[in-house]
C-alpha cells in the first residue's frame, strides 16, 4: 500500500521532552539509526574546558559509556524491539559533582517519526516513518489480542 496519501496522526504525548539544568552540557541532535536493528542515538555536547569523565550518562537509569565523535558524545539505545518503538526513553547527563547539574531528554521510534512527517520533504524518508509507526501500531494490538486470549 503506498503511504504517499496516507497521514499518521501522531499525539503529542511523543514530542520530545528535554530538561535543561547545564551551562556545560547541551543536546546537540538525536536520529534513529535503522539497519539491522533500530537505534535511538543522542548527540550532547560538553562545554570546552570540562572534563567528560566528571558526567554520568544514563539510558533509563542505566550508566552507559558515551561514544566520542568529533567535539561530542552519543549515547545509543540499541535494538530497540517493534513493540517499544513508542517507548519513551530517558538519556540523562548528569555531574557526578552536582546532582543538580544535569540534562535529560525522553525520547522514542515514534518521537523521531513524529518529527521527520512534521519538517521533512523528503517522501521516501516520510513513507519509512509512517511505515515504522503503523507497524508500531499494528504489532501493539497484536500483542494485547494474544493477552486477552
Amino acid at each position: 500500500m503506498p503511504l504517499d496519501d496516507v497521514d499518521a496522526e501522531i499525539s503529542d504525548e511523543f514530542n520530545a521532552v528535554k530538561t535543561i539544568n547545564s551551562d556545560t552540557v547541551s543536546i546537540a541532535a538525536a536520529n534513529l539509526s535503522m539497519d539491522k536493528l533500530t537505534n535511538i542515538n543522542i548527540k550532547f555536547n560538553i562545554a570546552a574546558g570540562a572534563n567528560v569523565s566528571d558526567y554520568i550518562f544514563t539510558v533509563d537509569g542505566q550508566t552507559v559509556t558515551p561514544k566520542k565523535s568529533g567535539s561530542s558524545y552519543y549515547v545509543t539505545m540499541e535494538g530497540i524491539s517493534p513493540v517499544n518503538f513508542d517507548k519513551m526513553y530517558e538519556f540523562k547527563v548528569q555531574s557526578k559533582n552536582d546532582d543538580s547539574d544535569y540534562v535529560s531528554l525522553k525520547y522514542s521510534c515514534i518521537t523521531y517519526a513524529k518529527k521527520v512527517l512534521e519538517i521533512s520533504s523528503d517522501n521516501s524518508l516520510r513513507n519509512t516513518m509512517k511505515a515504522l509507526y503503523f507497524f508500531n501500531q499494528e504489532i501493539k494490538r497484536y500483542v494485547n489480542q494474544e493477552e486477552e486470549e
